[in-house]
C-alpha cells in the first residue's frame, strides 16, 4: 500500500511503518512451506483448512472454480492455481505470486519504513529478499534476523514483553520520530 500512495502517505497520516515476516520476490512467496518439516507442520495443515474454505466458497458461489481440482491438490502453489487464480483472476499461481509481491512497490515508499524477517523462518524463504541495492530506496531498511521464525521473535518465556519484532518495531518508530 504504501508502494502504492507514494507521497500521498503522509497527507493520509502516516509518518512511518514497520513490517514483519514478509515475503519478498518470488522465491520468499514459495517459500519453505513446500520443503521438509515445514511442509509435514505447517504446509499440509494449512492446506487442509484452505481446501475447507475452498468447500465452503464452492457451495456459495458454485462454478467459480473447480472443487474437485482444489479437492485433489497437495501443496500450496497447487491450491494457488486450483483456487486462488481462478477466484481472483490470476492466470496461474505464477502469475499471482509475481503480482503480489510487494518488492517493485518498494522503491515507490515515500515514508521511513522497517522490514524485518528471520532467516529461520519456516514459511518465508530469505532466498527471495531483496538488496538494498535492489531497492533503491535509502527510506526502506532492509533487516534480516538469524533467528525470529514466522511472527514469533520470541525472547525468553515471559509475555509481549518478551516479543523482539515489536521492540524492534519500537525502537524505529522512536527513531524516526527523534524520541
Amino acid at each position: 500500500w504504501l508502494g502504492e500512495v507514494g507521497e500521498r502517505a503522509a497527507e493520509l497520516g502516516v509518518a512511518a511503518a514497520a513490517v514483519g515476516s514478509v515475503p519478498l520476490g518470488i522465491a520468499g512467496i514459495y517459500g519453505r512451506m513446500e520443503r521438509g518439516i515445514s511442509r509435514e507442520v505447517y504446509g499440509k495443515r494449512l492446506l487442509g483448512s484452505l481446501k475447507e474454505k475452498a468447500r465452503e466458497q464452492h457451495a456459495r458461489f458454485p462454478g467459480r472454480f473447480d472443487l474437485e481440482r482444489v479437492l485433489a491438490c497437495r501443496t500450496i502453489p497447487e491450491f494457488d492455481d486450483a483456487f486462488i487464480a481462478p477466484v481472483y483472476g490470476f492466470e496461474d499461481f505464477l502469475d499471482y505470486y509475481k503480482k503480489s509481491d510487494a518488492t517493485p512497490f518498494l522503491s515507490s515508499v515515500r515514508v521511513p519504513l522497517l522490514v524485518l524477517n528471520a532467516r529461520d523462518d519456516p514459511l518465508v524463504d530469505p532466498a527471495g529478499f531483496p538488496g538494498a541495492d535492489e531497492v533503491g530506496n535509502p527510506l526502506v531498511k532492509l533487516v534480516m534476523m538469524e533467528n525470529g521464525g514466522h511472527c514469533g521473535f520470541l525472547e525468553g518465556l515471559g509475555g509481549l514483553e518478551d516479543h523482539y519484532m515489536q521492540q524492534e518495531f519500537m525502537r524505529f518508530f522512536e527513531h524516526v520520530a527523534g524520541v
